[in-house]
């Protein structure tokens, strides 16, 4: 977990074929609605005009040969027969990845699902340990289309636009030990595109070197949730082991209300209306979770009652006897659990020049 003596010239390598990209909008640039990118094109099936998906993986769809389970496992349809296919939803996200969210960033509920798909089309609620990935979610995909059960033919994006962008700010703050106007406008891009509509709400950019990498990390997080890039930022940052144990600590203070977490409702009363939910919450209702549930400890007439907080609390959410802030990457190592061992194998035909990666 080092750098190499020359890893800036693996900076400058990046900055400028960013830079290159950034050159030509006329070919690539920002979908100007963050939504877009997953309900019209990935899983609508209709051409990107904005160039936004620069490389992505193809899904041949309806089979297991050349196709993914993305829409399936990782799903908002868990119902066997709605209309939109079949779905598990097998996949949580950490409940404290919700509230890294403003609740302006309109990516947040293209990220994280909070409701389930039911077999008659209508929405059910989800507690705070169970939400799922959304942005492949199978609702958004056209019933019409052909598919199978598991396979939905959704393609793989492995480099958007907003990618070259946050690359480039981060490579350039630190070749130059600090950001430029450059590098803040190329942040700036990716997060008011994120908060469209409240673009005066993104907040003060950093302008110092760590405060601005500071930035650039947490934007990533925000930006690519579910698209498989985390973990890989993490490692090249040799930050995962940190951020493991950021996500127990603010899961653990969430539990108990504390700190930030403090408004966080114990329990959510929602309803259905039509193939929606409405929630209850005075001025704060409607048909997102409310920040509060202001004096109600009562059901409600017409309303179900959801755990929320409290669900992190219960012996249901608890994985190996542990609750859930102990139980996230329990055997995860600092020092180690950043790569994976070299089989016995590969080792012994190397005739002992290769050596095991640390603590295996």
């Amino acid at each position: 977990m080092q750098r190499r003596s020359d890893y800036l010239t693996y900076y400058q390598i990046a900055r400028d074929e960013c830079a290159d990209l950034m050159a030509r909008r006329d070919e690539h640039t920002l979908d100007p609605v963050f939504g877009d990118i997953w309900h019209k094109y990935l899983c609508g099936f209709q051409y990107d005009p904005w160039g936004e998906i620069l490389f992505e993986v193809g899904a041949g769809g309806g089979n297991s040969n050349s196709d993914s389970k993305m829409g399936n496992y990782g799903s908002t349809v868990t119902a066997t027969n709605s209309r939109y296919g079949s779905g598990i939803g097998g996949i949580a996200v950490n409940p404290q990845y919700y509230y890294d969210f403003d609740s302006l960033d309109t990516r947040r509920d293209i990220t994280v699902s909070w409701y389930s798909v039911n077999a008659d089309n209508t929405r059910t609620f989800r507690t705070l340990t169970s939400l799922t990935p959304a942005k492949f979610g199978r609702d958004f995909r056209n019933p019409l289309l052909p598919g199978s059960v598991q396979n939905c033919g959704y393609n793989w994006p492995l480099i958007r636009f907003s990618d070259v962008l946050l690359m480039f700010a981060e490579a350039d703050n630190e070749l130059n030990q600090g950001p430029n106007a450059a590098d803040i406008a190329a942040f700036e891009e990716v997060r008011k595109r994120g908060f469209k509509g409240n673009e005066n709400m993104i907040g003060v950019t950093p302008t110092d070197y760590a405060g601005f990498f500071n930035a650039i990390v947490n934007e990533r997080l925000l930006e690519f949730g579910g698209e498989g890039i985390r973990k890989y930022d993490l490692l090249r940052w040799n930050l995962l082991g940190a951020k493991i144990q950021e996500a127990r600590d603010e899961i653990q203070q969430m539990s108990t209300g504390g700190g930030p977490y403090a408004n966080i409702p114990r329990f959510i009363f929602w309803k259905q209306s039509g193939e929606t939910i409405l929630f209850y919450g005075g001025a704060n209702g409607g048909t997102v979770p409310p920040l509060y549930t202001p004096g109600v400890t009562t059901t409600p007439s017409g309303y179900t009652k959801t755990y929320w907080r409290d669900q992190l609390t219960l012996s249901s959410s608890h994985i190996d006897g542990l609750p859930l802030w102990q139980a996230i990457a329990e055997d995860f190592t600092p020092g180690k659990s950043e790569l994976f061992p070299i089989d016995q194998a590969t080792l012994d035909s190397y005739n002992g020049k290769l050596q095991q990666n640390p603590g295996y």
